[in-house]
């Protein structure tokens, strides 16, 4: 057994850092500090109140806060839209970078 901590944060959102309030600095300051894996939720249904587009970006500016720490990227809530392949290119990118095994290439 590997003992881990796992941090749920706020959410952020897709806004400049001096429009962040004091909750989502607190998120970031969380993120600087993860160890190991960042798992990066994306709602697929855009009911958190960013599109898809939107939450990409977020997804890049957190990729840059982690440094070298590793990132997965997971959709949630997939199964209650209809498939729209305009909005799925950049996912499909992120998966193809991994191999069978769930390594990075």
């Amino acid at each position: 057994r590997i003992p881990y901590q796992m941090v749920d944060t706020p959410g952020l959102l897709d806004r400049t850092m001096d429009e962040r309030n004091e909750i989502e600095m607190q998120a970031i300051a969380a993120i600087s500090h993860i160890g190991s894996v960042c798992l990066f939720v994306i709602d697929a249904t855009e009911d958190c109140g960013l599109s898809i587009e939107q939450q990409m970006n977020l997804r890049e500016e957190v990729k840059e806060l982690l440094g070298d720490v590793s990132m997965l990227t997971i959709i949630s809530k997939a199964d209650l839209i209809e498939p729209q392949p305009e909005n799925w290119d950049a996912v499909k990118q992120e998966e193809s970078d991994w191999d069978g095994e769930g390594e990075p290439e």
